[in-house]
């Protein structure tokens, strides 16, 4: 099985970023997120099975540490005190893809002069 994770890491670009990202303490959609994106990719045996999903769960995640636009989006419009802190990854991961859709892949920022 390590084999497998470690063959399946060469498809993931982000995890370093991703599995180092400093969080606030008090920020537990991050901490959730993070910790249930390094179970995802542990849990992963076969390869071939999924490495499409991977690559995808990959750039959405690396996006929400390295982008803030986009964690700002995340964060404002898809969580909410009402809603349990700890969702299950799937949940968290739906979310994610749909913010990902709404705000448009590979947005570009614009600089106001």
């Amino acid at each position: 099985m390590v084999g497998a994770v470690l063959n399946l890491l060469e498809h993931c670009p982000n995890y370093d970023k991703i599995v180092n990202y400093n969080y606030q303490r008090a920020d537990l959609i991050s901490k959730n997120l993070i910790n249930s994106y390094k179970d995802y990719i542990r849990s992963m045996e076969t390869m071939e099975e999924c490495i499409d999903e991977v690559k995808r769960v990959d750039q959405i995640v690396g996006l929400y540490v390295t982008d803030l636009h986009f964690f700002d989006f995340v964060q404002e419009n898809y969580y909410s005190d009402n809603l349990p802190y700890y969702l299950d990854f799937k949940d968290e991961l739906d979310r994610l893809k749909m913010a990902y859709e709404l705000l448009g892949a590979g947005h570009e920022q614009t600089k106001w002069l």
